[in-house]
Order: C-alpha cells, then sequence, then structure tokens
C-alpha cells in the first residue's frame, strides 16, 4: 500500500534512499580511484629505488672488477722470482697448436720469435724481450719432446 502511496513523506523517503544508495557508490568510486593512484605512484617509487639499487649494483661490480685487475696486474709484477707467472694461454693449449704445425711452419714460427727477441733485445725493450723469451722456451721444450734434444738442436750439459 505504500509503494503506490503518492504521500510527500513517502516520496522523499525513497529519494533519500536513492540518493545515500548514489552517494554510496559514488565515494566507493572516489575510494577506489584514490588507492588505484596511491598503488601507482608506490610502484613508481619503488621502480625507480630499483632503478637506483641496479646502477648502484653496476657501480659496485665495476669497481670490484677494476680492483680484481689490479689485484692481478700487482700479484704478476711483484711475484716471487721462484713462482711461475700464469700464463693468459695454457701451455698445454700451445702445445697442441705445436703438436698440428708442420716442420716448415715451425721454423717460420721460430724465425719469427728469434727477429721479434732481436729486436726487442736492440730496443731495449725488456718485457717484450722476456715474452719472447719465454715463447722460445717454450718451442724448445716441444721440439725437444717431438724429435728429441739431439735432432731439436739443444745442447744438454
Amino acid at each position: 500500500m505504500t509503494q503506490n502511496c503518492q504521500c510527500p513523506i513517502v516520496y522523499c523517503f525513497r529519494i533519500c534512499t536513492i540518493i545515500d544508495f548514489i552517494t554510496c557508490e559514488i565515494i566507493s568510486m572516489i575510494a577506489y580511484r584514490c588507492e588505484k593512484a596511491a598503488l601507482k605512484t608506490r610502484i613508481r617509487q619503488s621502480r625507480r629505488r630499483i632503478g637506483h639499487s641496479n646502477d648502484l649494483m653496476a657501480l659496485s661490480r665495476l669497481a670490484i672488477d677494476r680492483s680484481r685487475e689490479a689485484i692481478r696486474s700487482s700479484s704478476t709484477r711483484f711475484a716471487p722470482a721462484w713462482q711461475e707467472p700464469k700464463h693468459a694461454v695454457s701451455v698445454g693449449a700451445v702445445q697442441t697448436l705445436l703438436a698440428d704445425m708442420n716442420g716448415e711452419a715451425l721454423d717460420a714460427v721460430v724465425e719469427d720469435f728469434s727477429a721479434a727477441y732481436r729486436e726487442a733485445v736492440a730496443t731495449g725493450n725488456d718485457e717484450a724481450a722476456d715474452i719472447v723469451r719465454k715463447a722460445l722456451v717454450i718451442l724448445g721444450r716441444h721440439l725437444a719432446k717431438s724429435l728429441g734434444p739431439k735432432a731439436a738442436g739443444v745442447s744438454i750439459n
């Protein structure tokens, strides 16, 4: 009976109920949008912090790599005389390469290294002379093992 009633009080009550419902929905939507905006801001800030952390980690890795390189170079420079320096290329790899070469190629390599050694000594470049000397020692050892000391021209004391 009250549904069909045109009484102003009932009509006003229905309007207030509808307005309350709409107001609640609007407030709910506004709260949702504010919460969504706050979450987006937090995500943006987190991504920015992660980016800064990644930059710091990259700088740290760079500093660590430089420190390691400095330690490696100083340890090879100041290594005791009794300690053999570590080679950049393993001796086994060099010996495998030498084993695959024929006699003419080995002769050419020995001649090239001998010329490089004489040039380094003539110019006073001791580091280059030492490196070439070590390469010649490796070649001599290979030839002595593969051909025998006499055939390789190695004098035995």
